[in-house]
């Protein structure tokens, strides 16, 4: 029975992350929002390399939230290639190529998928600063709701491990403490913008 319950967190957290992405798609096609080809890219490498390092590392139903990440960027990505994103290659850009490439390196060294791990959470940070620093000055730019299911299928993925250790903790801790970063921000930013409104 509880091995029933984890699988249905587990796939319950894959369904949460997969359509959290379908609010931030219909921003882009509106022309609200316009991703970063380089960006999403890199995202997109970041995360295939941890699927395969996690694979490699003895996966548990975490896996699943990771996986449906994986295709949100690479969707994202795809749209971009037909016109709704841009290119801009930046400082973070080139640390997040870095660190991605330095975790294929020293997995193939050293044969730790916890490595590549650890280093593809670092990348995936990296790429997103600009985004956190993004919704401190245009808090309206990014979509709150589409976070907080970010941050929902993390919680449910933690719940759905049957392997505590940190291959398949890290990244659902990492989605819910970076998405409830930028959920709150978003949020804080949001209420002050409507209360500086009412004064003014």
């Amino acid at each position: 029975m509880i091995t029933d319950w984890h699988a249905i967190a587990g796939i319950t957290a894959g369904i949460v992350q997969a359509v959290s992405i379908i609010p931030y798609i219909w921003s882009m096609i509106r022309g609200t929002t316009r991703p970063n080809i380089v960006s999403w890219s890199l995202w997109t490498l970041e995360q295939i390399i941890a699927v395969a390092a996690l694979w490699s590392a003895g996966a548990s139903w975490p896996i699943i939230i990771l996986v449906a990440a994986t295709f949100n960027t690479a969707l994202v990505l795809v749209l971009c290639l037909f016109g709704y994103g841009y290119k801009h290659f930046g400082l973070l850009d080139g640390v997040c190529l870095v660190l991605a490439l330095a975790a294929l390196g020293l997995w193939y060294i050293t044969s730790d998928p916890l490595i590549a791990l650890v280093l593809s959470v670092a990348a995936d940070f990296s790429a997103t600063l600009p985004t956190i620093a993004k919704v401190w000055k245009e808090p309206g730019s990014e979509l709150a709701w589409s976070w907080l299911m970010v941050v929902a299928a993390g919680a449910l993925a933690l719940i759905a491990t049957t392997k505590l250790d940190v291959a398949n903790l890290i990244w659902p801790i990492y989605f819910v403490l970076a998405g409830g970063v930028v959920t709150g921000l978003i949020f804080w930013r949001q209420s002050l913008h409507k209360v500086s409104n009412k004064i003014t």
